[in-house]
C-alpha cells in the first residue's frame, strides 16, 4: 500500500538576515517524510539575504532528486512589519483546510525530523487543530539557555486569557508551533497592527476555539541574541497596551483556584499512533515561585530571577 504524504506549509518572514539566513533554510530544507510547501516573504533587504534566497532556490531546483517533497518560493517587496510579511506569505498560498501551516522566522531553526513528527500526530489526532513542541533557547555560542518540560501543560483557558505571557505562566513559543489552516481562519488570522506580541495574540484568539497540544519533544529552537526585536520589555510592554496585567493576573488567580481539578489532553505515542490521555497539570518548584511572584505582582523580581538564572547557565557553559 502506498503511503500517503502530509502535505504542511511554512512561511519565513525576512528582513536584512544574512547573518542567519542560511542557517534557517537549512533546518527547514533538510526536513524529510514530509509535502513541504515553503515561501520566504523578504521585505525588500539591503544586505544581501535576496541572494542567499536565490541561491536556495537554485540549489533545489537544480537537485529535483533530493528535494522532490519541497516546492520552494520567494518574493521581495516593502511590508509594515514582521506580520504583515507574515499575512502576506500565507495570503500568497492556497492551503486546504485541513492542512497544517506554521511560520519560522529567520534567525531560528527546526530541529531535525520536526516536521514529519507533527505531520504524523496531526494525521492520527484529527480532532485536533493546533500543535506545538517542547520550548529551547539556544545562545549565539550554541549553547542551550533553556530547555522547556516535557510534561509542562499550557491549559486553554488561561492561553485564552492571555496569561501564557511569560510572567503568569510559562509563554507558548512560537517557534516549533503548528496548526490546522481551518484553525487559522476560525481565530482571523494573525493582527499586523502588532510589531512584537502578534504571536500572543493569535494564541489567545486561537484559544478560543481549540485547544493546544504539547508534543513530549522539541521541534523547534528560538535563537538568542543581542539587537533582537524582543530583547528588554518592549515584547510585554506590548502586552501591556493591549491587555492590562491585572487582568492577566486574576486570570491565573481563577486558574490556580481549581488548578488540583484541571486537566488537560497529553499526546501519547501508542503503538506506533498517536492518542490522548487526560493527566492533572504538573509544576516544579520555578513554577510555582514565579506564579506566587506573578500573584502578587512582584514582576520585577520575578524578571530579575530569570535574569541571574540566564547569566548562571551562560557561565557555566562557557566553563
Amino acid at each position: 500500500m502506498a503511503i500517503i504524504m502530509q502535505h504542511i506549509y511554512i512561511v519565513t518572514p525576512c528582513y536584512n538576515a544574512a547573518a542567519t539566513l542560511g542557517r534557517t533554510l537549512e533546518s527547514i530544507i533538510a526536513q524529510q517524510g514530509i509535502v513541504l510547501r515553503y515561501h520566504v516573504q523578504d521585505a525588500a533587504s539591503t544586505d544581501g539575504s535576496q541572494d542567499i534566497l536565490a541561491s536556495f532556490a537554485t540549489r533545489i531546483a537544480d537537485d529535483p532528486g533530493r528535494y522532490s517533497h519541497i516546492e520552494f518560493s520567494w518574493s521581495s517587496e516593502p511590508d509594515a512589519g514582521l506580520y504583515d510579511g507574515i499575512s502576506r506569505a500565507f495570503s500568497a498560498l492556497s492551503i486546504p483546510q485541513d492542512a497544517l501551516m506554521g511560520w519560522l522566522n529567520a534567525d531560528d531553526t527546526l530541529c531535525d525530523g520536526a516536521l514529519a513528527l507533527v505531520c504524523a500526530a496531526a494525521a492520527d489526532l484529527t480532532q485536533c487543530d493546533w500543535f506545538g513542541g517542547v520550548p529551547r533557547v539556544i545562545g549565539e555560542a550554541g549553547e542551550v539557555l533553556a530547555q522547556g518540560r516535557i510534561d509542562f501543560a499550557y491549559p486553554q483557558q488561561l492561553i485564552a486569557a492571555g496569561a501564557c505571557d511569560g510572567l503568569h505562566w510559562r509563554n507558548l513559543q512560537q517557534e516549533g508551533t503548528f496548526w490546522r489552516k481551518r484553525l487559522w481562519d476560525k481565530a482571523g488570522g494573525i493582527d499586523a497592527r502588532f510589531r512584537l506580541a502578534g504571536d500572543w495574540d493569535l494564541w489567545r484568539r486561537m484559544a478560543q476555539h481549540s485547544a493546544y497540544l504539547q508534543l513530549p519533544c522539541t521541534l523547534a529552537a528560538f535563537h538568542k541574541r543581542e539587537g533582537q526585536l524582543s530583547e528588554g520589555n518592549a515584547y510585554l510592554d506590548e502586552l501591556d497596551s493591549v491587555l492590562p496585567r491585572t487582568n492577566r493576573r486574576k486570570a491565573l488567580l481563577r486558574f490556580l483556584a481549581t488548578l488540583k481539578e484541571t486537566r488537560v489532553n497529553v499526546p501519547q505515542q501508542m503503538g506506533g499512533h498517536w492518542g490522548l490521555s487526560l493527566s492533572s497539570v504538573s509544576l516544579g518548584w520555578k513554577d510555582h515561585l514565579a506564579m506566587l511572584l506573578a500573584s502578587v505582582g512582584c514582576y520585577g523580581l520575578f524578571q530579575l530571577c530569570c535574569h541571574l538564572n540566564t547569566c548562571i547557565k551562560k557561565i557555566r557553559c562557557a566553563r
